[in-house]
C-alpha cells in the first residue's frame, strides 16, 4: 500500500498532465493526497498496535508471575488403570491380610489402585483422599527430609545417616531427629514441609512429629510421590528435590542384615525378589516399595502385618519391557 502511494504522488508532482486537464491534475493530485493520507495512517495505526502489542509482551504477566502456582489435583494426572487377575483374587480371598490400600504406579502413572473398609471399623471407607497411619515407613521418609537438606546447603555426616547397630526403630528416627533440627535450626516437621511435601504438593497430610513415631498419617498417593523422586533422581515434575546422587546412595547396601536383608539409608533391600532395590521395612502394616529397574512405586498399607517379599512379587506382576532406564 505504501510503494503505491508513492507511486501516484509521484506522477502527480511530475505533471504528467494535458495541458487543458487542470480540472484532471487537481483530482489526481486530490485522489493521490488522500491515497498518500491513507497509507500514512494505515502505517501509523500498524506501527502504534505493534508498540502496544510489544509493551504487553514485555510486561509481567499477571497470571504467571504475580499469583502462586496452583495444583492441579493430585499431581498424578488421569490414572491408566490395569488389572492383574492374580493380585484381584488374592485381595478378595485375603490372601495377603486385611489390606486397605494397594496402589501401584509405573513410570509415573497410577496403573492399580485398591482400597477397602478398615477391619476393626468397617463403616469406615477408605479412599484415595484418606490419610492413613504410616508409621512402619517413617524412618526412610525421616532420611529422604535428611537428603533434602544436602541440597539445601546443610552438610550432614553420613555416620548420622547410615543405620547403626543396636539403635531400633524409634531410636533412629529420633537420632535422625536431633541431626536435622541441630543443622537446620528448624523443627523436624517444619523443615519437611517446607523442603519436602511443598515441593510435591503434599497438603493432606497429619505429623506430630519423629519423637512420635505413630504420628504420621498420609494419603498412598502422596507417599508414593516420594517414590518417585527416587526413580527420577530427585526430581519431581520438573522440580529437584533431592541431590541426584541420594536415590543411588539410598539404596547401596551398608548393612547386611541376615535372612537375605540389607539396609541402605534406612531402606531395605532384598536379595531373593528380583529387581527389588528399596522397601521401606521387611515387615509391617505398611509397604512402601521403590523398583528402578521397572519403574515401579507401591504403596501398602493393612491392618495387620504384611510381608515385604509377598507384597512385592504382586507389584511385579505391572512390570514393563522396554521402559526407560
Amino acid at each position: 500500500m505504501r510503494t503505491r502511494a508513492r507511486t501516484l504522488t509521484a506522477a502527480g508532482l511530475v505533471g504528467v498532465v494535458p495541458p487543458a486537464g487542470q480540472t484532471l491534475a487537481a483530482g489526481l493530485a486530490l485522489a493521490a493526497g488522500q491515497t498518500l493520507a491513507a497509507g500514512l495512517a494505515l502505517a501509523a495505526g500498524q506501527a502504534l498496535a505493534a508498540a502496544l502489542a510489544l509493551a504487553a509482551a514485555l510486561a509481567p504477566s499477571p497470571t504467571l508471575a504475580n499469583t502462586p502456582r496452583v495444583e492441579i489435583g493430585d499431581g498424578w494426572g488421569r490414572p491408566q488403570y490395569e488389572t492383574s487377575p492374580d493380585l484381584s483374587a488374592g485381595l478378595a480371598a485375603g490372601d495377603l491380610g486385611p489390606v486397605v490400600a494397594f496402589l501401584v504406579v509405573r513410570d509415573g502413572q497410577v496403573v492399580f489402585e485398591h482400597y477397602a473398609p478398615r477391619t476393626q471399623s468397617p463403616n469406615i471407607q477408605v479412599h484415595r483422599n484418606t490419610p492413613l497411619e504410616l508409621e512402619d515407613a517413617l524412618l526412610p521418609l525421616v532420611s529422604t527430609v535428611a537428603g533434602a537438606a544436602f541440597l539445601h546447603g546443610h552438610v550432614l555426616s553420613t555416620d548420622h545417616i547410615a543405620p547403626v547397630s543396636g539403635h531400633g526403630h524409634d531410636q533412629r528416627i529420633r537420632n535422625l531427629e536431633v541431626v536435622l533440627e541441630t543443622n537446620t535450626r528448624e523443627a523436624l516437621t517444619n523443615y519437611a514441609q517446607r523442603v519436602l511435601f511443598q515441593p510435591l504438593g503434599i497438603h493432606n497430610y497429619s505429623w506430630s512429629g519423629a519423637v512420635a513415631p505413630r504420628g504420621l498419617r498420609m494419603t498412598a498417593r502422596d507417599m508414593a510421590k516420594v517414590g518417585q523422586v527416587y526413580l527420577d533422581e530427585g526430581v519431581w515434575q520438573s522440580h529437584r528435590v533431592l541431590p541426584a546422587w541420594w536415590p543411588r546412595e539410598a539404596f547401596r547396601t551398608r548393612k547386611e542384615l541376615g535372612g537375605g536383608w540389607a539396609v541402605g539409608f534406612d531402606w531395605y533391600i532384598h536379595g531373593s525378589v528380583p529387581d527389588q532395590a528399596g522397601v521401606t521395612a521387611t515387615k509391617g502394616n505398611v509397604i512402601w516399595a521403590v523398583l528402578p529397574e521397572h519403574r515401579l512405586v507401591a504403596v501398602v498399607v493393612a491392618d495387620k502385618e504384611l510381608q515385604a517379599d509377598r507384597v512385592i512379587r504382586h507389584v511385579l506382576e505391572f512390570r514393563q519391557t522396554g521402559l526407560r532406564q
